[in-house]
């Protein structure tokens, strides 16, 4: 059967980033968890803005304020909330109008980073003539299986390295996804995960302009690509992880309790890198890929510090022997409140300030506080809550 032509030039783009008629439920899967990160927001947003109508200049006020006040935290909540999340939009951008270029004469890698960023991923071009050997090595301490195969090229100038089932043709819209090469993997063996390797436009190309071409080692001794449920620890770090999220997310929707002072954010920091530590220890330990082992652990770490703030709530309230009690609080100019009791703790809250500077100062107003095992006061804010909803109700 004669091998089916291909051009003298061939243009390919990044398969992680190029839509397919195959695509399968994996893009409906993602599509359903965005969204339901999206109403968990809104509705966590519901519960805690007292107002029904969330006025944007008194926002906008409330930001100036602070960053007069403290001009340091306002960069620095920029620089987290705003900064970060544009750098996965970045690498997408990046990502998806990167090529790579086959000619009989030369491959080229042209890179899509922007001029002034171009120095972190420059592209680079190599003459066929200058190849001096050419081998299959498995990058197992990234990715496992086929995913983790690269191409490298060896020159007298250095190595550059492709990954042949990263690629994929210019404009193909009928090519199977990652999700979908990983399961054809483990399902195949021997010369199957050797076929798929050699079936990639990329070796094809190769294999028939730079002959002879002898892979080294042979591909058939690849192994299967892991799966976290190949490894009871691998398997039981992600359920704990999500078990952790989930409850993040619900009781710190539900529980209408907060900190009576500043939360120890630097507690749940810490512990959130104590728990990635412990996590990429015991994914290590039981031989996950490094990449696989890396992401699990910031993530279980992440999951786990943000359990830990309304984690500690519940511990104080389940060690609670008093239960909830009320105590009467005073109105200052300043808009705290000081308790008659002077060894409660003093409260604020400066995210309802227009709340509070409606009232009279010197008013008198009370409280439901708890204090259990864990030593820290918290407070209800259900009742507070509604006094707030009934004020913006009345507000024009």
């Amino acid at each position: 059967m004669a091998s089916e032509p291909l051009p003298a030039t061939l243009e390919l783009q990044n398969r992680l980033f190029t839509p397919s008629r195959r695509q399968k439920p994996e893009a409906w899967i993602g599509a359903l968890v965005v969204t339901a990160m999206l109403i968990t927001t809104a509705v966590a947003f519901y519960y805690l803005i007292p107002s029904e109508k969330p006025d944007m200049d008194d926002v906008l006020r409330k930001t100036k304020d602070a960053f007069l006040a403290n001009p340091w935290d306002v960069l620095l909540f920029i620089l987290v909330f705003v900064t970060i999340p544009l750098q996965p939009l970045l690498a997408i951008r990046i990502r998806k109008f990167e090529r790579l270029i086959l000619t009989e004469s030369e491959v080229r890698y042209r890179s899509a980073m922007p001029k002034v960023l171009e120095r972190f991923s420059p592209g680079w071009v190599v003459s066929w003539n200058d190849v001096t050997r050419a081998y299959f090595r498995q990058n197992t301490r990234t990715i496992s299986g086929p995913l983790g195969v690269e191409l490298v090229l060896v020159t007298l100038r250095g190595e550059r390295t492709i990954r042949p089932l990263q690629w994929i043709e210019l404009g193909s819209v009928d090519h199977d996804t990652f999700p979908q090469i990983l399961r054809k993997a483990r399902s195949e063996s021997g010369a199957g995960l050797r076929k798929l390797i050699f079936d990639s436009p990329v070796v094809r190309f190769v294999s028939r302009r730079t002959p002879p071409f002898r892979p080294e080692p042979d591909l058939g001794q690849l192994s299967t690509p892991f799966a976290f449920e190949d490894s009871r620890a691998a398997l039981g770090t992600v359920i704990l992880l999500l078990v952790l999220l989930v409850y993040a997310i619900l009781d710190f929707m539900l529980n209408h309790e907060i900190y009576a002072t500043t939360p120890p954010y630097g507690l749940f920091v810490t512990s959130g890198i104590i728990g990635a530590m412990v996590a990429w220890a015991v994914l290590n330990r039981a031989a996950v890929p490094l990449g696989e082992t890396t992401a699990v652990a910031l993530l279980f770490g992440c999951a786990f510090g943000a359990a830990l703030y309304p984690g500690l709530l519940r511990m104080n309230q389940f060690t609670d022997v008093t239960g909830l009690q009320t105590f009467r609080y005073v109105l200052k100019a300043d808009l705290s409140l000081v308790p008659e009791q002077t060894e409660l703790p003093v409260l604020r809250f400066p995210d309802y300030l227009d709340y509070w500077m409606h009232l009279p100062p010197n008013s008198v107003h009370e409280f439901r506080l708890r204090r259990g095992a864990l030593r820290f006061y918290q407070v209800d804010m259900d009742p507070v809550y509604a006094r707030m909803r009934q004020y913006y109700r009345q507000q024009p």
